[in-house]
């Protein structure tokens, strides 16, 4: 299924490309600011890094900087060859859990902290929108497809509130009885465990409203390395509508419908930044391009770790375990 979705989207990119003007483009591309993009990109996987040891801090886990930059590599790798945006996730749980005895603990946190990622995009997306709703270039959101992507941003954004808001206020659980619900489940001592350790964000806000800080910083940084590629390849000067149409691609790249989400965010962007005029089709097929590949080369040192076994507990590490145990 993943395959046949794959290779459905490759063909409506490809058949959307005029290739002789895509060469044109390729021929032009500016060499000095396509490297400027691959540096402006530099702080994100680090960042990454930090927010992740941070996040764990929060569940009392503590792993050296080193290793969630082993890690965070490794896992950026395997998103290129993996279901979406998640195998990436995926390894960083299985092998957290290798690092520490709190499993449960270390599992949830990764997908927090994938929480954490795409609620900042969406947050990205909805207040620029709201703040330059008049711009002509932003404002063609709402006529791109039959779906208006301003409401469904903020549908978005009003649904995450909204289930945050009643997840976390104790009230609201006890009415709704939540508590009951969940002894009704199967596993439900193991969904406890799970609903404890989400708990602990809300009892720890400054590690969560740093973490947030880091992400809206790396963001930044993807952000602006995806114009400075985009004036690379001769597209729209402006820079503030790419703080819309650059995370929401973001955000269509991360379903996980497609091996390493080929295709998706491609789609996404030959339609968006030609309705918006900001660049034609073979320009929007180029960029995201560029983008992946900016995310891959960042990624390569990823390769080092399995291959090296750099991403296993030292065995003082595994010693402790069993003592405790």
């Amino acid at each position: 299924m993943r395959l046949a979705v794959c290779v459905g989207l490759l063909i409506v990119v490809i058949r959307g490309v005029d290739w002789n003007d895509f060469r044109k483009v390729v021929s032009n591309l500016d060499l000095s600011l396509a490297a400027l993009a691959l540096v402006v990109f530099a702080p994100a996987p680090l960042l990454q890094s930090l927010r992740l040891v941070w996040m764990l801090r929060v569940q009392d886990i503590r792993i050296g900087y080193w290793l969630a930059l082993k890690l965070s590599f490794a896992g950026n790798l395997l998103n290129f060859v993996v279901l979406g945006s998640i195998g990436g996730d995926l390894y960083k749980a299985y092998y957290l859990t290798r690092h520490t005895q709190s499993k449960t603990e270390a599992v949830t946190t990764i997908f927090v902290d994938r929480v954490v990622g795409l609620t900042s995009l969406v947050l990205v997306v909805a207040v620029v929108t709201l703040l330059s709703f008049r711009d002509p270039l932003i404002g063609q959101l709402e006529a791109v497809g039959p779906l208006k992507m301003g409401p469904a941003i903020g549908l978005m954004l009003l649904a995450f509130v909204v289930g945050a808001f009643t997840y976390f206020n104790p009230w609201l659980r006890r009415a709704l009885r939540i508590g009951q619900l969940v002894d009704r489940l199967p596993l439900s001592h193991l969904i406890r465990q799970v609903d404890e350790a989400v708990h602990q964000f809300r009892r720890r806000p400054g590690w969560v409203i740093g973490s947030y800080v880091l992400t809206f910083i790396l963001q930044f940084a993807a952000i602006c390395s995806a114009y400075v590629a985009a004036r690379a390849l001769g597209m729209e000067e402006k820079f503030v509508p790419y703080l819309v149409y650059v995370p929401l691609g973001f955000l269509v790249w991360a379903v996980p419908i497609t091996f390493g989400g080929l295709g998706t965010m491609d789609v996404y962007y030959q339609k968006f930044f030609p309705q918006a005029e900001m660049g034609d089709i073979q320009q929007a097929f180029c960029l995201a391009m560029f983008v992946r590949l900016t995310q891959l080369i960042w990624s390569i040192p990823g390769v080092m770790v399995p291959l090296t076994g750099a991403h296993l507990p030292s065995k003082e590490t595994v010693a402790q375990f069993q003592k405790d145990r």
